[in-house]
């Protein structure tokens, strides 16, 4: 992540910030979720969207579609980082919906 490469497959995300005044009203998951939906349709090279989050907020990226992937190397402050990512390709995969059946099973004897 040292330099920005416009056409790179990975995005690396820096910070998801709401003003004290507009939290806990889900603007932020709003916001991450349709920034997350815009890089899907109109950026097809990005294979993966990472980021690194302190475990008080791991609980929001992970509503928001990431996973965690590792503890991060990055150290700044006490508190340890984890890294999250996306897939983008796994992401952009239409749905897959189960459709309910009745199965039998039948038991052949031969003799």
């Amino acid at each position: 992540m040292s330099r920005h490469d416009p056409h790179g497959s990975l995005l690396c995300i820096h910070s998801v910030v709401v003003d004290q005044t507009f939290r806990r009203r889900g603007l932020a998951t709003q916001l991450l979720k349709r920034y997350v939906e815009v890089i899907l349709d109109l950026q097809p090279h990005v294979k993966r969207i990472m980021l690194i989050s302190k475990a008080n907020l791991v609980g929001f990226y992970v509503n928001c579609g990431f996973s965690v992937t590792r503890l991060s190397p990055v150290v700044h402050g006490q508190d340890p980082w984890l890294e999250l990512s996306l897939d983008c390709e796994k992401a952009r995969l239409p749905p897959l919906i189960q459709v309910g059946y009745i199965a039998e099973s039948y038991i052949l004897w031969q003799y």
